[in-house]
């Protein structure tokens, strides 16, 4: 019997969605910081209606021969009354002048599910998206972590987009010298693979809701969410293309066209007008 509960492994194969706490029970996750030369725990958001996803994530992770477990995504599609109560519509128009799509905030619930877990162990937690793919060094990089983390660190982006990585800092590990530790410039995009610490999950969920922007957003602004984010350069995991994974959140649907029709309804209206007044008190 493995001693990984509740846990793909490679020996094993096969998903597994029992306790979403369950693998932070064995003893080798009781060792913060020392547990440094240990892998961390890895949780992969996958819409349970896309198994071939699951499939194919699991596959890549056991040929890395990382071990893993899936976490059931919220599905917008069939948001609870209590999940809608924790959007705040009035705060999204303020913040993005739109509305979200329910597959965005489908998807910041799933990360927050994340968080909570994150925030409930005694080590970091690696986090990622159902479409992620991983460089040939991606193990070879966590694995060194304690060699090159910055010591205030809280989220560190192994995919990150869009923000220029500056402040770069050559990695001490002799055979990733062509790494960079970086910081960014901007808000990070891509919540798609990160490495964070539990204190700093704690604070993610805290400052997420109520909902009012993209997980990306709420993972990456570090205005905020008052967070040191970090991140490897030359990245170590790209998301794949959209004939490969398409868009679990914009599949039938296109921002634009969604942000016009937001704009232009009754309520996205009023919305607007709300938001014009707030923004000129605020001056």
């Amino acid at each position: 019997m493995s001693i990984w509960k509740g846990v793909t492994t490679p020996t094993e194969g096969g998903v597994t969605h029992k306790s979403a706490l369950s693998f932070l029970y064995h003893p080798c996750f009781a060792m913060y910081p020392s547990h440094m030369s240990e892998f961390p725990p890895v949780v992969v958001i996958n819409l349970e209606r896309a198994p071939d996803r699951r499939k194919m994530m699991a596959e890549h992770l056991d040929a890395m021969g990382i071990s893993h477990r899936f976490l059931a995504a919220v599905d917008g599609k069939q948001l609870t009354p209590e999940q809608q109560k924790q959007y705040s519509r009035t705060k999204t128009f303020v913040r993005l002048n739109r509305d979200l799509h329910p597959n965005e905030i489908g998807c910041a619930h799933s990360h927050i599910n994340a968080w909570r877990e994150a925030a409930a162990a005694d080590r970091e937690v690696l986090i990622m998206e159902d479409d992620i793919r991983l460089h040939d060094d991606f193990r070879r990089v966590v694995e060194t972590r304690e060699q090159w983390l910055p010591a205030d660190w809280d989220v560190v982006n192994l995919a990150h987009d869009i923000a220029k990585p500056v402040d770069l800092k050559p990695c001490p590990v002799a055979d990733l010298s062509y790494k960079s530790v970086c910081s960014f410039e901007g808000v990070v995009g891509r919540a798609a693979c990160y490495l964070v610490h539990p204190e700093s999950a704690k604070k993610l969920v805290e400052c997420a809701l109520p909902i009012a922007m993209p997980a990306d957003d709420i993972l990456g602004d570090a205005s905020v969410n008052e967070l040191n984010i970090y991140g490897i350069e030359p990245r170590i995991a790209t998301w794949r293309d959209a004939e490969e994974c398409p868009s679990n959140i914009w599949a039938g649907a296109k921002m634009d066209s969604f942000t016009e029709e937001s704009r232009s309804s009754g309520v996205g209206l009023l919305m607007r007008v709300f938001t014009r007044i707030h923004r000129t008190f605020r001056k």
